[in-house]
């Protein structure tokens, strides 16, 4: 596979494990606190470190490295 030529890697995990979409992750309890103040939320770090744990469990799930299960790691987003 050459990602120069525009191929799209295959991941074994799911979707919503490729990128981290804060509001996936979180409790209901815990919405209306990042709601208030976004990315300045330490539960968006909660929520954060929840999807790298299910990333990992993951990886070890099917015995690969988490980058070669579920691709590179990006920054937690809202939407």
């Amino acid at each position: 596979m050459d990602i120069r030529a525009g191929e799209v890697p295959l991941y074994s995990c799911p979707p919503e494990l490729r990128r981290c979409v804060v509001w996936q992750w979180l409790e209901p309890s815990e919405c209306a606190d990042v709601e208030a103040h976004g990315m300045n939320s330490p539960l968006t770090i909660r929520a954060w470190r929840r999807w790298q744990e299910a990333r990992q469990a993951h990886a070890e799930e099917v015995g690969q490295p988490v980058t070669q299960a579920c691709g590179p790691t990006g920054r937690p987003t809202l939407s």
